[in-house]
């Protein structure tokens, strides 16, 4: 098995798309608001277990 990364610029162009879809999506539809706006909140609460999971 092979562990392969994405170089960091294809990630940053990969988040900026969903981004952008993830906003217009938004202004279309307030369930999908609701439910990335609850997503977005729990990403942000659980960064902190996130950075502390592993040893470096």
């Amino acid at each position: 098995m092979q562990l392969k990364t994405f170089d960091p610029k294809l990630i940053a162009a990969f988040r900026a798309g969903w981004d952008e879809v993830a906003r217009e999506q938004s202004d279309r539809s307030p369930e999908f608001k609701k439910a990335w706006e609850s997503l977005k909140a729990f990403r942000a609460s659980y960064a902190i277990w996130r950075d502390r999971a592993f040893l470096r």
